[in-house]
């Protein structure tokens, strides 16, 4: 009975502690966005992040039509990620103009637990790449959320 008892009470310890999580609270494009600053990004295509506050209105959709100033991406939720933490937004794309010269494939930037929007905009031709586009989020490694879209 004792060993049960053990059991039982390991179990409900497990359950009380949490996991880092996201929820993908909205997709699509964004039809209007207030940017307000840019910084380096070396892990993107194109060298440089926008800071941009997302507006409700949103498109939802997963079809993305190729076009300059088209916006999309998610509204995203992050839970129980530990004081100090970051997650890693992973986004996949077909091949585009690296900064520095060639090409890349994926583009890695560093979310704070805090931030609540994550989205790509096409400002140049060239980031005009039809095909597959996923928006993947991770924690130490572990992925926490991902949201495909199609560029047509």
């Amino acid at each position: 009975m004792k060993a049960g008892l053990l059991f039982l009470l390991m179990l409900s310890h497990a359950a009380l502690a949490q996991s880092p999580s996201c929820h993908i609270l909205n997709y699509g494009i964004f039809t209007e966005v207030e940017t307000y600053q840019s910084r380096d990004a070396p892990g993107t295509a194109g060298g440089k992040e926008t800071l941009a506050h997302p507006r409700a209105a949103i498109e939802r959709t997963d079809r993305i039509p190729g076009r300059l100033g088209v916006m999309f991406g998610v509204v995203h939720d992050f839970e129980d990620i530990p004081e100090g933490g970051f997650v890693a937004a992973l986004l996949r794309h077909p091949p585009l103009p690296a900064a520095g010269g060639g090409t890349k494939t994926e583009s890695l930037l560093r979310k704070e637990p805090e931030s609540s929007a994550t989205g790509f905009r096409f400002d140049r031709p060239n980031e005009i790449a039809r095909g597959d586009w996923s928006f993947e989020f991770q924690y130490q490694g572990n992925v926490l959320c991902r949201q495909t879209f199609t560029v047509e």
